[in-house]
């Protein structure tokens, strides 16, 4: 992780948003607070502007340092830390590509993204999604020969964007 010319702007709930220098002094203008999406454990910098009308619009720190141009694009934290908005930490993506770079679901069975166990058969089974569809690739004897071949077809299907398993 790169921590080279890094700034820390105040968040609530006790947390921090890391910014490049460059950013620091136009970003820190505002009061900035944690948000946690719903159902998901990263928190991103956010903060309410009007928008006229006594009406408020959230705002995502990261959207304004990398804006994105064309609908259906998204801004995508590289290490999957919402609150690292230093700029080599963020990219443009399309919503499959957001979604590859994800860690596995919570209150799954298995440990690995992309693993699930199959009951009745007594399998590992592996299933990626991409441009909203999913794509099973196969039943296996172990969670981790489970998870390699899910590695390797994240990386055929999504690239840079594929998140993978650690084992």
């Amino acid at each position: 992780m790169y921590t080279i010319d890094m700034k820390k702007i105040q968040l609530t709930q006790g947390k921090v948003a890391l910014v490049d220098d460059a950013d620091f002094e136009w970003l820190n203008q505002w009061k900035w607070y944690a948000r946690q999406c719903k159902g998901q454990h990263t928190f991103y910098a956010a903060r309410n502007a009007p928008i006229g009308a006594g009406k408020r619009k959230t705002l995502l720190m990261h959207t304004l340092i990398i804006p994105v141009i064309n609908s259906g694009d998204y801004p995508d934290h590289i290490d999957l830390t919402g609150l690292n908005n230093q700029k080599y930490n963020l990219r443009i993506a399309n919503k499959s590509q957001n979604n590859a770079n994800k860690n596995s679901s919570t209150g799954s069975y298995s440990k690995h993204r992309g693993v699930s166990y199959h009951t009745r058969d007594c399998v590992w089974q592996v299933n990626l999604g991409k441009d909203g569809k999913q794509i099973y690739a196969g039943s296996y004897k172990t969670e981790k020969e489970a998870a390699l071949i899910y590695n390797e077809r994240a990386v055929e299907l999504h690239g840079e964007f594929a998140k993978i398993n650690i084992l």
